[in-house]
């Protein structure tokens, strides 16, 4: 598994030990590593289409990158309004960027960030400013 996914699943094994009636869902993408890491660990996974922007910026890939973003987000809104989560928690990785968006449509739904690495990454640094 990836070093985003480690951190994730450390965070929910400790979360079930201290109340097994805790419901997890994962989100990522259909061919990420979590797609097969995540249901290995017995977590409910569902997946999002999400794009990342390609380096450089200036890129002609990412002349559509403002619309894929939106569908993720309208992808990853209809999985949190269906799931109901009080918490959404970033471990990082370009996938989160349509869900934090997306959840910030949702009342009550808290953004919470866990950053494993000393520098953040680009997806880290724009999430701060929805948490």
């Amino acid at each position: 598994m990836g070093g985003h996914i480690y951190p994730a699943v450390a965070i929910v094994d400790e979360l079930k030990n201290i109340d097994p009636n805790t419901q997890i869902l994962f989100l990522g993408t259909q061919d990420g590593m979590e797609s097969t890491g995540i249901p290995s660990s017995s977590y409910d996974f569902d997946t999002i289409q999400a794009f990342p922007l390609i380096c450089p910026l200036y890129s002609p890939q990412n002349l559509l990158f403002r619309f894929y973003l939106i569908k993720s987000m309208i992808y990853s809104w209809e999985k949190l309004r269906d799931f109901e989560p009080h918490v959404v928690l970033d471990t990082g990785g370009y996938v989160f960027a349509p869900v934090c968006l997306s959840g910030k449509f949702l009342e009550g739904v808290k953004m919470v960030i866990q950053e494993q690495n000393s520098k953040p990454g680009d997806c880290e640094l724009g999430s701060f400013f929805f948490c």
